[in-house]
């Protein structure tokens, strides 16, 4: 048996000069060692136990806002209270072999049988020391009953006393800590708080808080609760929350920082409490799921609001519009069933749920049909959603309940994006390009937050001479139009990267693309600029001479459209971005329009894909506004009208408005990169 080498700089530990050992001499000698060190560990043992609960440690575990980007750490844990801060290679080698084990402990009903060496584990736990010692230190017992232990829970409590660590298994926290106290474990105590903290998954802390509760454990609810709050939406969603007590589910909701979506918070709640009260849920009250990037229903807040208002669920239900289609609609709560579900909500965790932070639609199609809320609360509310952000800035509470949104949720913004329009082909019968598409996002900004925000130029018909040449390119990555004769570039798209997220392209809205001219031998036209799973496209080039195919694009840029000799005088494919149009009297096709994407960490609004040269609208702080149409059919040579993005800080109103700019330091139709911070004034 080999003497472990010491790390440099440590005290030199009290091992005797060993000899090679095998067999039984080696146990001989593990035994002799660790006799040595056990009353002294023993004694200190003794004092924890009279010293109380060890204090968890304080998690480092970083905290998740609504965008999921962290948004705070706590101070590092203290060391762990071990008497060596690294097991030995023979204690991991005997935890594994249970080579000469001298003593065995049964557990549980099955009776499970677990050689264990009766020094190492008298040294971790009290109890066992107790058990299997008698006052002079002689091995008293061989076979310990545990007939209330889980044997699960025993197992990885006997890996921790060899190897410290006792596995990381979610589902054994809660046996495992029983474990831990019946052997007086301190040490394991502490180390399953901090990793309830700082490794249990949000929906994992969920169902650790419904069994603190059902033993009336604080401090485990603390941690837990602590451990919850790490990733708000994932523990909303947690299979366990529906069972957990009124008093855990109002810990979890009161919590200014439970920055989950509201409505999330609230449908949890509601669904709660129907499962308390035997209530059947509204399925028209919940939202089906969506597939990511497929556009939503048109926003319709008015109508939506005035037919709830005015009529039944089943209206609101069926104003949802084309983007919803449930298998079947169930029809709204009685007005018992509802005022069941709201006595099981009261006191605790009605007064906690945020109905003013919910748009006009959810209240109206999500919230109404579960009659919880009385017509008095569904007025003021609606009324309120109504009223301009500046105006709901200013209201602390409507109908009781708190307006101010929680702590942990940064700085909301909506996201407003145009892609640029594609340009017109050549002559004065050219084909028209296409418009821009138009998305709208909202993002819970970190508090570190910067935005770097690249608004498309439109689309160009300038390629000058020779027939391999194109057109200048629609910034940022616009497909190019071909020479001889001239067809239209696709306009540029416009997106957001944000820095928090690895300099990922959070969200961008797809350019159109390029026409034709109305002659033999024209060019394809450019493919739209566009954005796919966070990466900025790029190629699309239409077809011309040497060229004819057309290039594909790639990373959500439109396809080129191909020439002359490999064309079907067919438009260009609408996308996000509209497709640019074939003239007559040519085989060349239209440039397809350029993707749009955003990724999971915003909620998409609204999306509008063009499917024409016209321009776009979106309504930003109550006024409408349009930009990136394409080049207009018979208008030859006509450049596709730029982008646009803007910011609108949903608390106060406030909007920051960014446009296409030419960086004159750089080649022709090369354009700034704007930049926002979360502390922009």
């Amino acid at each position: 048996w080999a003497r472990p080498a010491p790390d440099p700089g440590d005290e030199q530990p009290f091992w005797p000069k060993p000899a090679v050992r095998t067999g039984e001499s080696e146990m001989a000698f593990l035994g002799s060692f660790f006799r040595s060190a056990l009353a002294g560990t023993s004694a200190a043992s003794s004092e924890d136990s009279d010293a109380g609960p060890a204090k968890p440690a304080a998690s480092k575990r970083p905290i998740k806002g609504r965008a999921g980007a962290p948004r705070g750490r706590r101070e590092p844990a203290a060391p762990k209270p071990r008497f060596q801060s690294k097991p030995t290679a023979a204690l991991v080698r005997l935890h594994e072999t249970r080579d000469w084990s001298d003593a065995e402990i049964v557990a549980g009903e099955e009776e499970r049988v677990f050689p264990v060496h009766a020094v190492v584990v008298a040294m971790a736990s009290p109890y066992l020391h107790r058990a299997l010692f008698d006052d002079d230190g002689e091995l008293k017992t061989k076979r310990i009953l545990l007939p209330d232990a889980d044997p699960d829970a025993l197992e990885a409590a006997l890996r921790f006393c060899y190897t410290d660590s006792w596995g990381g298994n979610a589902t054994l926290v809660l046996r495992l800590r029983r474990v831990a106290r019946l052997l007086e474990m301190k040490a394991l105590e502490a180390e399953l708080h901090r990793s309830i903290e700082e490794d249990l998954s949000a929906s994992d802390a969920v169902g650790v808080m419904q069994a603190a509760a059902e033993e009336k454990d604080t401090a485990l609810m603390a941690a837990a609760v602590d451990a919850a709050l790490s990733d708000p939406s994932e523990a909303i969603k947690s299979p366990s929350l529906p069972f957990l007590t009124a008093e855990s589910l109002a810990a979890l909701v009161s919590h200014g920082e439970f920055a989950a979506p509201e409505l999330d918070i609230v449908l949890a709640c509601f669904q709660w409490a129907a499962r308390k009260a035997g209530t059947p849920t509204p399925s028209a009250a919940l939202p089906p799921p969506r597939p990511e990037g497929s556009p939503p229903e048109e926003d319709d807040a008015g109508d939506d609001a005035a037919a709830t208002a005015a009529g039944s669920a089943a209206a609101a239900a069926s104003a949802a519009g084309a983007g919803r289609s449930l298998a079947h609609r169930t029809p709204a709560l009685t007005k018992e069933q509802g005022e069941a579900v709201r006595a099981a909500l009261e006191p605790l965790i009605v007064p906690h749920l945020r109905f003013p932070l919910l748009s006009v639609q959810d209240l109206a199609k999500h919230v109404k049909p579960w009659g919880v809320l009385t017509p008095s609360e569904m007025v003021q509310l609606l009324t309120f959603g109504f009223k301009t952000r500046a105006q709901r800035a200013k209201t602390p509470t409507v109908a009781r309940f708190l307006a101010e949104r929680r702590s942990g949720h940064g700085r909301t913004v909506l996201i407003h994006l145009w892609g640029a329009g594609g340009a017109s082909g050549q002559d004065s019968s050219c084909a028209r390009g296409g418009a821009g598409g138009y998305m709208c996002v909202q993002y819970v900004c970190p508090d570190d937050e910067e935005l770097s925000i690249y608004v498309g130029a439109g689309g160009y018909t300038d390629a000058s001479s020779g027939t391999a040449s194109f057109s200048t390119q629609g910034w940022p990555n616009g497909g190019r139009g071909g020479y001889s004769w001239n067809s239209g570039g696709g306009g540029g798209a416009t997106y957001v990267v944000s820095r928090s997220l690895g300099s990922k392209v959070l969200v961008g809205a797809g350019g159109g693309g390029g026409g034709t001219a109305p002659r033999s031998w024209a060019c394809g036209g450019g493919g739209g600029g566009g954005t796919k799973d966070g990466k900025v496209g790029s190629k699309g080039d239409g077809g011309n001479q040497p060229t004819p195919a057309g290039e594909k694009g790639v990373d959500g840029n439109g396809d080129g459209g191909p020439g002359e000799s490999s064309g079907s005088g067919s438009k260009g494919a609408d996308n996000n971005g509209a497709g640019g149009d074939s003239a007559s009297g040519t085989r060349a096709n239209g440039g397809a329009g350029g993707h749009a994407s955003f990724l999971p960490d915003c909620d998409l609004m609204t999306r509008k894909d063009a499917r024409s040269e016209e321009a776009l609208t979106g309504v930003v702080g109550g006024r409408t506004r349009k930009a990136g149409r394409g080049g207009r059919a018979s208008h030859a040579k006509e450049r596709g009208q730029d982008g646009l993005c803007i910011i609108e800080d949903e608390a106060t109103g406030k909007t920051y408005e960014f446009k296409f700019e030419r960086d004159k330091s750089k080649g022709k139709g090369t354009g700034k990169v704007h930049v926002w911070t979360v502390d922009a004034e």
